[in-house]
């Protein structure tokens, strides 16, 4: 093989996973808030479950895309974790699909005839200043023909040097070549971070007769098992829902793929006769995509029963302990590559947020009125702000359709007026700590700043915002009347100026503070209003009765 072989060889793995890339963005972007509502709506049984998960895979055509949503819907709340996995296994599904149109299109028609102008069109409709649909139309259209495009160039290189690129020698190891051939593909897709891409250059390689049947079909079981280190790798220091999500994907996978090994040859000996009974040319493309569409599908016929039992022990795996309060709930970077859903993530991150905010304020009134013991959980919640500030600022990173650039700024403000209410109830404790007491307010005041501060509970089922704004103008009438009786006292000698002074600053800090989390609770508000946002529910508890009665 010279260097422009070799270049052409490289050449096409580039474009193949450029082309897998924008096809993948384009119809993530095309699909928009329908994609989200979709997995809403349409998984209320395993059926509808796996159907949602096959199809949004189908459309989108990457699993990723699909695990990421049903991880960022599981950590809402919106998702029960069992509703979660039937979604996880027709993604698993779904994701063979890719298959099917490499072997039907990829590699039995004179590519470069339509794969050109559909790059050409495909820009042309993303250069358009229409709608968002429209541009992510395109995408997916140039993501199409450069997908294509790889494929012929792989074709063609891999045909010019079948001789050199000859890895049938494998066969002969016997059980040791097929073992070799399984990490070979798992090592693959490990590296390219893409399960689709490498299906891609084994039915290319098929088609070309560099690799033999059994040996494809290895490096496809191979390559089915290597996906899920793509979910492992991204649920790092993840959410629990995350990680449970993550693991049934693996389980899932390894069920699957040890299935398929064992049946290896009975299913190559069905395939066989199925294109004898039917009288049709033995294809390998056509012949890997359906040994990787049926041992898929068996992977969900094994996993079917013993589903909730699996689930069950997940949950009591992953769990999120009581000292892990300010650890992020909701927002992983699992979610990231879905806008929409990110955004609703950080939206429920903020409610969270808001409800541990809420707390510490109320200690401090209490603190104030000599009822509790100050406790300082300031550092914590600081660093959970700084982690949703992170968050947003990598999702501004992201290519963000407008309606979701303008969302994040919304909630960046969210969590700025967060960061300066924390950073008020840390002055105010560091003021009295200074001076040895907390100052004493009127009896009318703190009954108001109480009230206010159990109001702004954007996670109560009861909140209501028109109550939290008539509260906080109770506040502020309070406030003055506060001040001008402090101010009286002062003045008239019945109290010492100094002191006085101190308590006024005390009292603007706090006026400062209810401010601020009457500005954030109120964008909130209206954030979650005008996306229709639910509440988070309870987690569920019907996997017990599903494991006793599958």
């Amino acid at each position: 093989m010279d260097w422009g072989q070799l270049g052409a060889l490289l050449g096409g793995i580039g474009l193949l996973l450029l082309g897998m890339n924008l096809m993948t963005d384009g119809l993530r972007l095309a699909a928009g808030q329908s994609l989200l509502q979709l997995l809403e709506n349409s998984t209320r049984t395993p059926r509808r479950g796996l159907l949602s998960g096959f199809l949004l895979t189908t459309t989108v055509q990457s699993s990723s895309a699909v695990t990421a949503a049903t991880i960022g819907f599981a950590n809402a709340g919106i998702l029960k974790l069992k509703q979660a996995a039937w979604i996880i296994y027709g993604s698993n599904v779904g994701t063979t699909m890719t298959g099917w149109l490499v072997a039907l299109i990829g590699v039995n028609f004179k590519i470069e005839a339509f794969a050109l102008p559909m790059i050409g069109i495909g820009m042309a409709l993303k250069l358009l200043k229409g709608r968002e649909w429209l541009g992510g139309a395109g995408g997916a259209l140039t993501g199409f023909g450069t997908l294509f495009l790889g494929i012929s160039f792989l074709k063609h290189a891999m045909q010019a040097n079948a001789g050199l690129l000859d890895l049938n020698q494998l066969q002969s190891l016997g059980p040791a070549g097929v073992a070799a051939g399984v990490f070979a593909g798992a090592l693959m897709t490990t590296l390219m971070q893409s399960s689709s891409a490498v299906l891609a250059i084994v039915l290319t390689a098929s088609a070309s007769q560099v690799i033999s049947l059994p040996l494809g079909a290895a490096l496809v079981i191979g390559a089915n098992i290597g996906t899920t280190s793509t979910a492992l790798l991204s649920v790092i220091g993840a959410t629990a829902n995350a990680k449970r999500l993550a693991c049934l994907h693996m389980i899932f996978n390894l069920v699957t793929g040890v299935a398929a090994l064992l049946l290896l040859w009975p299913i190559l000996w069905l395939l066989a006769w199925l294109m004898n009974l039917l009288g049709a040319a033995p294809i390998p493309a056509s012949q890997l995509a359906l040994f990787h569409t049926i041992f898929n599908a068996l992977g969900v016929a094994l996993i079917w029963r013993p589903t909730p039992y699996i689930l069950r022990w997940l949950k009591h795996r992953f769990v999120e302990p009581a000292a892990f309060r300010f650890k992020p709930r909701f927002i992983d970077t699992t979610v990231l590559p879905i806008p929409a859903l990110a955004i609703n993530a950080l939206y429920y991150e903020l409610v969270n947020v808001s409800g541990l905010l809420r707390l510490e304020s109320r200690q401090l009134a209490d603190s104030f009125a000599g009822t509790a013991q100050p406790a300082d959980a300031g550092s914590g919640l600081q660093k959970l702000l700084h982690k949703t500030a992170r968050f947003a600022a990598r999702l501004g990173r992201e290519n963000l359709p407008q309606q979701s650039a303008s969302d994040l700024l919304a909630l960046t403000r969210v969590n700025q007026n967060f960061l300066a209410v924390l950073q008020d109830i840390t002055d105010i404790r560091h003021a009295a700590k200074k001076h040895g007491r907390y100052p004493q307010f009127g009896m009318e005041y703190m009954d108001a700043l109480r009230n206010f501060i159990a109001s702004a509970d954007m996670g109560a089922s009861d909140f209501s915002m028109p109550e939290t704004h008539r509260l906080n103008k109770v506040l502020t009438a309070a406030r003055q009347a506060q001040s001008q009786r402090l101010l009286s006292e002062g003045l008239s000698g019945a109290e010492d100026m100094a002191d006085v002074s101190e308590v006024l600053q005390q009292l603007n800090r706090l006026q400062r503070l209810c401010d601020q989390l009457h500005r954030a609770i109120q964008l909130l508000s209206r954030f979650g209003s005008s996306h229709k946002l639910p509440p988070v529910p309870e987690e569920d508890a019907e996997l017990h009765a599903a494991a006793a009665n599958p």
